[in-house]
């Protein structure tokens, strides 16, 4: 323990404590994606940039139905940081065929950030899948949730792709676009 709180996996019977977790966020900064070129030569840019209003998103989902986190659950792929009885974070990881283990989910409470507790949540997880001889994390997050995007990069996770289709349409009205990490594992 020593960090004020602890790091266990999740038990598939305990989906429903993730709902103590305050998924949502509100940041001040996000990125900003340009592509220029022509049909010989595309360049994409992914620049930093500081909001004229604050953007905010909310989550709200019913965890124990769903059934990728049940299955990630049975695998030991889910772990959560709590402390007194509440749960702080969570983190859920899939094995993908590739030999890259899919950071899933990464969520920590909104009260809770900047405390160590995303750090800890990434470490057990790559435990796992130095233990599974993944070669690689990998991970998916928005362009508008810059500070998660600079967590990221500060693990040591680099920029390898983007993807301006992967969200839902209302995502893509505000111009959401995924940005892919990676991170070897050696």
């Amino acid at each position: 323990m020593g960090r004020g709180f602890l790091v266990r996996r999740l038990q598939p019977t305990e989906l429903g404590l993730l709902t103590q977790i305050d998924m949502g966020y509100t940041v001040d900064t996000g990125y900003q994606v340009a592509v220029m070129g022509d049909p010989t030569r595309y360049v994409f840019t992914l620049t930093r940039q500081q909001f004229t209003e604050s953007f905010s998103r909310e989550y709200d989902w019913n965890w124990e139905l769903d059934e990728s986190v049940r299955e990630h659950a049975q695998a030991g792929l889910v772990f959560i940081a709590e402390s007194g009885g509440q749960v702080l974070g969570m983190v859920e990881g899939d094995m993908q065929e590739n030999g890259a283990m899919q950071v899933f989910s990464l969520y920590v409470g909104r009260q809770y950030r900047g405390q160590g507790i995303g750090t800890a949540l990434l470490q057990a997880l790559e435990q796992v899948a130095i233990d599974l001889d993944a070669r690689a994390l990998a991970l998916e997050t928005q362009v508008s949730n810059g500070p998660a995007i600079d967590f990221y990069i500060a693990q040591g996770f680099q920029v390898v792709g983007l993807h301006f289709k992967y969200y839902s349409n209302s995502d893509l009205e505000h111009g959401e676009t995924a940005v892919f990490l990676h991170r070897d594992l050696d």
